[in-house]
């Protein structure tokens, strides 16, 4: 039996907003963030999910509880679908990143399969958490339709895998946008399949990559 799992981004958080690493960092929502939930809740209101499960930061967990707004149900907290940790990155500018790590900034653009924050947590180590995590809940609930709300670098991790790729390849994956839904089916023996990618049309455009988006700028950047 298949599950299928609607894996959200959540929300634009205030860290999306003033252009900071979030990673770990538990920022609350911007009121563009709230905008998002009520227009994701509206989109999915005739949706009934048989599960729900969310990273513990709050801007996912928020998230989460938007997503089963009209049929409200408990939502289960896996920290295995929190976002990276960023280390000493966490709360610094985007701007000002690479001048202070400009090694580990241009792998994070480059070679982020070989990317590790300085303190933080390695690339390799977000993929194999969040394949463990989607296998998990696909186990714990064959066949179900399942709510997950999770984070940019998480997700794309998990999109990586879903679409059978090796993590060296993950530059042919995107970041999706705040609230954007990614949908991955996977069957009983844990292999998944990548239905769609990013659906935003619940939201209008000034709401779509209103949030930085995750490459830092090397102009002038020298290793």
């Amino acid at each position: 039996m298949k599950t299928k799992i609607l894996l959200v981004r959540h929300c634009q958080a205030m860290g999306n907003r003033n252009k900071c690493f979030q990673g770990l960092t538990d920022t609350d929502i911007s009121e563009d963030g709230q905008t998002q939930l009520d227009l994701l809740s509206a989109r999915l209101r005739n949706t009934v999910f048989d599960a729900v499960y969310s990273s513990p930061l709050k801007r996912a967990y928020l998230t989460a509880q938007a997503m089963v707004r009209f049929h409200p149900q408990p939502v289960t907290v896996l920290p295995d679908l929190i976002e990276i940790n960023a280390g000493d990155w966490e709360g610094r500018s985007w701007a000002e990143i690479p001048s202070l790590w400009p090694r580990e900034a241009r792998d994070w653009n480059e070679r982020p399969y070989a990317c590790c924050p300085p303190g933080g947590e390695p690339m390799a180590h977000v993929f194999e958490r969040m394949k463990w995590a989607l296998q998990f809940i696909a186990r714990e609930n064959p066949g179900a339709l399942v709510a997950v709300a999770s984070h940019g670098c998480a997700i794309r991790n998990a999109v990586c895998w879903a679409k059978g790729l090796p993590l060296e390849e993950i530059n042919q994956c995107e970041f999706p946008d705040n609230t954007g839904i990614t949908t991955i089916e996977i069957d009983e023996n844990g292999v998944p399949s990548l239905l769609s990618f990013n659906d935003t049309s619940h939201l209008p455009d000034e709401f779509r990559r209103n949030s930085h988006l995750p490459s830092f700028d090397l102009t002038g950047v020298t290793v």
